[in-house]
């Protein structure tokens, strides 16, 4: 795939960004950062098999699929500690883009868009008051972070679109 500088930075930025929020995670939640792993492992599967079910929209040789990774977040921001749930999320997004084959560039840019999606709407949910037990007050706290998780994942898609629109023509996401 041939990327253009602006499409290239994007990516890195996106990467860096990634990383950058997912440290930011670790230091504001409390410990274990991991936790009840082996259903976040269940879920993760789940979550990697409908990879292979997701929508599809196509425009002028891009696309975008989509899936309902927004859905699988609120669950498992209410079951397990932040760090797990990206870690979890990311591990899926990225086995899930392997098996279907994608080039490498975009499945880098799918698992670092993803964990800036994931990360961003999880230090929502602890600004707001998640990490307790799932009542009420919970409930709006993880409602608040699958919001900022969608606005930030269609605002990079639509970066990442915007970047590339110009100079390749492909799959998207």
């Amino acid at each position: 795939m041939n990327l253009s500088i602006a499409a290239r930075t994007y990516v890195a930025g996106t990467v860096a960004l990634a990383a950058l929020l997912l440290g930011l995670l670790v230091l504001v939640e409390e410990p274990p950062h991991v936790d009840r792993l082996g259903l976040m492992v269940a879920i993760a599967g789940v979550l990697v098999f409908e990879h292979f079910f997701q929508g599809r929209i196509a425009r002028k040789g891009h696309g975008e699929s989509y899936g309902h990774e927004e859905s699988f977040l609120v669950a498992m921001a209410l079951l397990a500690p932040p760090f797990t749930v990206a870690v979890v999320i990311g591990a899926a997004v990225l086995a899930g883009n392997v098996l279907l084959r994608r080039e490498p560039v975009k499945t880098l840019f799918n698992v670092a868009t993803m964990l800036v999606a994931v990360c961003a709407g999880l230090l929502v949910v602890a600004v707001v008051g998640g990490g307790g037990e799932a009542g009420p007050r919970e409930a709006v706290a993880v409602l608040a972070g699958s919001a900022v998780f969608l606005v930030v994942n269609n605002l990079s898609v639509s970066g990442i679109s915007s970047a590339t629109s110009s100079t390749t023509s492909g799959e998207g996401r």
